[in-house]
């Protein structure tokens, strides 16, 4: 089974869940981005950046920050800013405007590049990162659902059951994120990241 797993770093809830029986990580994400709510932010690994994640994000008026893979560049602007010195390039994109930053590691010298649709007048360079390192949140959901939860040690041996499993799993994270039920958490505004 390939999952795809959507969890909100500030509330700490599982936002959406997919999967498939082939590696259809890519499509299960455009599933999801294209529900996500108006003005949500989504923190997006390597794996995912792609044109139709665009398209998905200007479906539902969201927004997302990505961080880039060096050898899975897609589009010429992206390309170019990769090999230039350049730390801001800002392109359209079928009528979405991508801000493109690069941040340079200042041990190791190494770049780390990523795309946002945010609005350039609202972050420096730096808050990039900072808000990209939230993502790490997601690597702490997962081990406290295979870890602590024990998510992959099925008690069923059919599909369904399995499948039941993990859903409880799900509910049970959500709501001990909040011991009063979700209905009595604050009102924030969505971040979310796969």
């Amino acid at each position: 089974m390939y999952v795809v797993h959507c969890y909100d770093v500030l509330g700490g809830v599982s936002k959406a869940f997919r999967y498939s029986n082939t590696n259809q990580k890519m499509h299960n994400a455009m599933e999801i981005a294209v529900g996500l709510e108006e003005k949500s932010l989504t923190l997006y690994d390597r794996l995912f950046f792609c044109k139709d994640l665009v398209r998905a994000h200007q479906g539902s008026g969201s927004y997302f920050v990505a961080r880039l893979k060096e050898d899975g560049l897609i589009l010429p602007e992206i390309i170019k800013f990769a090999k230039s010195s350049k730390r801001n390039l800002s392109f359209e994109f079928e009528g979405t405007l991508i801000h493109l930053v690069k941040l340079i590691n200042p041990r190791t010298g190494e770049a780390a590049l990523f795309a946002t649709n945010l609005e350039r007048s609202r972050f420096k360079n730096k808050e990039i990162g900072d808000l990209y390192a939230l993502r790490w949140e997601v690597e702490t959901a997962n081990r406290d659902m295979t870890h602590t939860l024990k998510m992959e040690q099925w008690h069923s041996n059919f599909f369904n059951g399995i499948l039941q499993e993990i859903y409880t799993v799900l509910w049970l994270m959500n709501q001990s994120s909040y011991p009063d039920g979700p209905s009595t958490s604050k009102t924030m505004q969505s971040q979310s990241a796969f």
